[in-house]
């Protein structure tokens, strides 16, 4: 069985991909077993019934989106394909892959990524919420992005000297599988922006009274709420009238529902 544990060195939380089936907890599962989704009231009394709780300490925000992923088994490792642009389970269109630039000072990045792929989760906090952070968009300026980000810590993205990859920085592509369901938020405009706010209110208010304290402080996480409804993925996009190049920021939360490519950018 798998678990949540903190990484002192990093902050991060990481859970097993072997996390529990969330069909033995009772929660509504599709034909595949992947969870679909409950409303704020429906999950609430699902976990009383199953004794779980969360904690209403925003320090510990992290770790309440570790036990959710572990939960719901938003964990389970990725599908890794020799080429992601060919393959026909991939949802999107290529302009919207999702690159992921790791930079690593200790000389780890390769194995960073590693892990992402088959190994533990590791969720981290951010803006838009706990969960695992890739940029998206058009091509050159999304994966000028990942670079920013593989060589922000000491990283070098002159990669494939001739002494091999350079290990303090690496870059993959991954994209979200067919069926994926992804909550688009558009940051710039004024009516969309407060989107995900908005859905939490509607949520509290229809659960009424009786949730339990810790769980209506997970929730302002809003990877934490998104992955209550049964969201895969946040898509944050920017519709500014000269943004002709977007960049746009994707949170993956089930890990499970992506697809990625073996051979590294």
């Amino acid at each position: 069985m798998g678990g949540t544990n903190l990484a002192p060195a990093t902050g991060l939380v990481s859970v097993a991909p072997d996390a529990r089936n969330p069909r033995d907890l009772g929660l509504p599962v599709d034909r595949h077993g992947k969870y679909k989704g409950m409303s704020l009231k429906a999950f609430s009394q699902k976990m009383k019934e199953n004794g779980i709780s969360f904690s209403a300490d925003p320090q510990q925000r992290t770790q309440n989106m570790g036990k959710l992923l572990e939960l719901l088994n938003y964990s389970a490792a990725p599908e890794i394909v020799d080429d992601l642009s060919q393959e026909k389970r991939f949802r999107q269109r290529p302009e919207e892959m999702m690159y992921r630039g790791v930079s690593s000072p200790e000389g780890k990045a390769e194995e960073y990524l590693d892990e992402f792929r088959q190994g533990d989760l590791f969720v981290g906090g951010g803006v838009y919420g706990s969960g695992t952070y890739f940029a998206s968009g058009h091509p050159e300026s999304t994966l000028r992005t990942a670079k920013d980000y593989a060589n922000r810590e000491g990283g070098n993205e002159q990669r494939g000297t001739e002494t091999g990859p350079n290990e303090r920085s690496a870059i993959a592509r991954f994209g979200m599988k067919k069926g994926a369901r992804i909550l688009d938020v558009d940051t710039y405009d004024p009516k969309d922006k407060d989107k995900i706010a908005q859905m939490r209110q509607k949520q509290i208010k229809a659960a009424g009274e009786g949730v339990d304290p810790g769980l209506l402080a997970a929730i302002e996480d809003d990877g934490f709420f998104a992955s209550m409804l049964g969201y895969d993925a946040i898509r944050l996009t920017k519709s500014a009238p000269l943004a002709t190049k977007k960049r746009n920021w994707v949170v993956g939360l089930n890990r499970g529902m992506m697809i990625g490519d073996r051979v590294r950018l």
